[in-house]
Parts: C-alpha cells; structure tokens; sequence
C-alpha cells in the first residue's frame, strides 16, 4: 500500500472487525499473523497522541458533550439549534458536520433514570424526578 494513502485507510476505518470476520489473507493462521483491527487501533492511538485538533477532540469526547447536552435547560437548547438552519451551518463551519447529517436528540432524563423511576432496573443512582 502506498504510505500517502495509510492515514485515509485508518481514518476510513470504524473498528467493526468484518475484516478478521470475512479472512482478511493476512489474519492468522496466516504465517504474517496480521491482527487487522488492533493495527488500526494501535494506528489510531498513536495518531491521537501525535496530537488532535480541536474539532477532532469535540467530536471524540461523547460522554462529555452527552453530559454537557443533558442538563435539562442545555438540552432543549442544543435541540433548537441543532434544528435551526443557522444551528446546522455553525456546525458545519466549526466542526465539519455536514447539515444534512442525522443528529441526535438530547434528553436531560437518561433512559437510566426513566427505567430506574419505572423500577424496571436496579440501577437507582439518581432519585426519581418528576
């Protein structure tokens, strides 16, 4: 493979092991022995410690932006701006989400805490709001 071309393979690659999965040539028992998706997590690993851009971390950090997201009165307003026109095209120009990408919706009630109240789950970390 030409090296100008590995950044796009590992960028390219979302870890779904279907190439260990489908015999990849070069997986075992092959005699290279070549474990595909832990070379493109190792790739992925050592190209974030070379250093990620800003938008880059944003997008990366889920549990910090879901948390951020959550709280009740963010939440509503993520949701308004993620709907508004203008929402779209500020992410689009700050961190490359194309405007016509599906976005999620956030709520400041977890599926957790909603099952919790119902006493369908065993997990009660948060008391039951109304």
């Amino acid at each position: 493979m030409d090296k100008r071309v590995y950044w796009e393979v590992v960028d390219h690659c979302y870890l779904c092991d279907m190439c260990f999965m489908t015999k990849c040539p070069y997986v075992p028992p092959h005699p290279w022995n070549v474990d595909f998706p832990h070379l493109m997590l190792r790739a992925k690993a050592a190209h974030g410690r070379a250093g990620l851009r800003w938008r880059e971390r944003v997008l990366a950090a889920t549990d910090a932006v879901g948390s951020l997201a959550g709280i009740p009165v963010v939440a509503e307003v993520v949701n308004a701006v993620n709907a508004s026109k203008a929402g779209r095209a500020l992410l689009e120009e700050t961190l490359g989400v194309d405007r016509s990408a599906p976005l999620p919706r956030y709520y400041s009630k977890s599926a957790r805490r909603r099952l919790a109240y119902l006493g369908t789950t065993s997990w009660r970390r948060f008391p039951p709001a109304c």
